[in-house]
């Protein structure tokens, strides 16, 4: 039987070699129909998107309430890009990018949406050509485009505005891919320059790229074969030598990839410090806590790439977890590991695209919390690349092995793209509005903080008052507490007009978050309306000091103060 191009053999000295033969390559217009295929059903699934409007899930930290965005392109846009951690990130391509929409479409959102999209396509047709020409096995590349093109769990980086960064530093992940691919086939300072500067493009649209050096470490292995898959024999393991030589071929590759981890390094600093910008935001979970749904999560997300249902736009932590649960977890990944590695005899493909999985999720796993989720469907975006290539190199061994026709699994793998197409867009559509996302998350996971607050948000949006109040009471039941339900629950009663309500709600919030000023706000306001410019102006001078630029405080503070001299003079 012929083998893969891309199966490793056993050279004489028992180190895995790539042996990758020369197929007579495809013709061009069956690669150009296969492409506008992956065009045709990715617009598909997600063409409702490109009407729907902002919700109220991070959107308004990234568009409608960022005034600077809202103005367009600008050169002091560009300028607030590159030094600003407003959303607690350092990402300034992303918000040129959504500058530039405004620039070009105004600020109708629907545009915003259109640009996700066609990022997404453009990642699709990316994902298809590198693996293609890297491998020749244009076919089942087409499977893991069609793969990544519609799964359900990429609906969220897709069809929420917030994302944007997802969709884009992909979009520069690959071409960095790309470019390190040309630079593997001819080596050049200017070559690898180009993948220099692409991967800092990357990590300046979102920072979940600062694994990319390693992924090309495997990509290395497979598909480029400049390393052989690390096997060992049993005489080599006892002497250790298969081992010290697999390092001594690797460690050219592993200097080559100084530069790019320096820039991964530089990348982490600056978001570390973005991020514990907003105290709220992080460590909020033990970190005991935090290992072992790190543990059930890599599990998880397996289980929901497998079955795509009940998707939920914010996970909340189960508590207790259960040890025995974490444990169990952690024998099926090494199992999983055990398994890969054992068919990296004979395809490198399978574990390359295990390793990748693992790799590509350690900066979103949760060891270092930043949020309250415990995990997030956007976060497999890029992670599931390499599942899909293991799934689909995989299947192709064991047709093999099974001696299989490959026309006899065709149909099946496009039955398998249909059905998750039609999940995926019945998906899409969860995204219309803010109420239809956190009602479905409510269902789809029983509920969290995130979810009450964002169908509170909805609610109050249409003056349904008391609704409102009653999901930012509920918002508070769940773990971990922050003081955002009770901050939104006090400007409910304000609005309600239950002043002693909205006291006792800000009083909570200060209490969960005492060194952040939004809360002092709302009381001074309140204070101020209700005849107290004394307690007033505690408390707009509270806001000054945590906050010196808080919008309105200072103006609102020498209001207090006049009122105060009145009363007193």
């Amino acid at each position: 039987m012929a083998r893969n191009p891309d199966e490793a053999s056993l050279s004489s000295s028992g180190v895995a070699e790539t042996r990758v033969s020369t197929p007579r390559p495809a013709l061009p217009w069956p690669r150009a129909i296969a492409a506008l295929v992956l065009v045709i059903a990715t617009i598909a699934v997600f063409a409702p998107a490109s009407d729907f409007r902002l919700v109220e899930y991070d959107d308004a930290l990234y568009v409608r309430d960022v005034p600077i965005v809202q103005r367009g392109l600008t050169a002091e846009g560009v300028r607030w890009a590159f030094t600003t951690f407003q959303a607690w990130n350092w990402h300034p391509l992303t918000w040129v990018s959504l500058m530039s929409d405004v620039e070009l479409f105004g600020q109708d959102p629907k545009y915003l949406h259109r640009t996700n999209i066609a990022l997404h396509v453009a990642n699709v047709l990316l994902l298809f050509a590198l693996f293609g020409s890297a491998t020749r096995a244009w076919g089942r590349s087409f499977f893991v485009a069609g793969l990544f093109a519609v799964h359900p769990l990429h609906v969220e980086s897709v069809a929420w505005i917030a994302e944007r960064k997802d969709v884009l530093s992909t979009f520069f992940g690959l071409l960095t891919i790309g470019a390190y691919f040309a630079y593997a086939r001819r080596p050049s300072p200017l070559r690898y320059a180009g993948t220099f500067v692409l991967f800092a493009f990357g990590l300046m649209a979102k920072p979940m790229l600062v694994t990319l050096p390693l992924l090309l470490l495997l990509l290395d292995i497979w598909p480029l074969g400049r390393l052989p898959w690390p096997v060992v024999t049993a005489a080599q393991r006892q002497s250790g030598e298969g081992i010290s030589a697999w390092l001594r071929r690797a460690k050219p590759r592993l200097v080559e990839k100084l530069p790019l981890l320096a820039l991964s390094l530089f990348s982490s600093v600056i978001t570390y410090r973005a991020q514990v910008s907003d105290e709220r935001l992080t460590n909020m979970v033990p970190l005991a806590v935090r290992a072992l749904n790190a543990v059930l999560s890599l599990v998880r997300y397996l289980k929901k790439t497998a079955f795509p249902v009940n998707l939920s736009a914010h996970y909340p932590y189960s508590l207790p977890i259960r040890l025995d649960a974490a444990l169990a977890c952690a024998v099926a990944l090494a199992l999983c590991t055990a398994f890969a590695f054992r068919l990296g005899r004979r395809s490198p493909a399978v574990p390359v695209g295990w390793l990748w999985y693992l790799v590509a999720l350690l900066p979103v796993i949760g060891l270092f919390q930043v949020g309250t989720q415990s995990m997030a469907d956007r976060y497999t975006y890029l992670p599931l690349v390499g599942i899909f290539v293991a799934v689909v190199w995989g299947a192709d061994l064991l047709r093999e092995r099974l001696r299989i026709p490959s026309a006899a699994l065709a149909p099946l793998g496009v039955a398998l793209l249909v059905l998750l197409a039609v999940r995926a867009r019945a998906q899409v559509l969860v995204w219309r509005d803010t109420r239809s996302l956190f009602e479905h998350a409510i269902a789809a996971s029983g509920g969290s903080s995130d979810a009450y607050i964002g169908l509170g948000l909805a609610e109050l949006e249409e003056r349904q008052l008391e609704a409102a109040a009653q999901d930012f009471r509920t918002a508070k039941l769940f773990f971990p507490r922050t003081d955002l339900p009770s901050l939104l629950e006090g400007k409910v009663a304000v609005l309600q007009g239950h002043a002693k309500e909205a006291e006792r709600a800000y009083g909570e919030a200060i209490a969960l978050a005492p060194t952040f000023p939004d809360a002092y706000f709302g009381l001074g306001v309140l204070y101020l309306q209700t005849g107290r410019p004394e307690q007033a102006v505690a408390s707009f001078e509270k806001v000054l000091a945590l906050s010196p630029d808080y919008p309105d405080a200072r103006d609102l503070l020498e209001a207090a103060q006049g009122r105060a001299a009145q009363r007193h003079p």
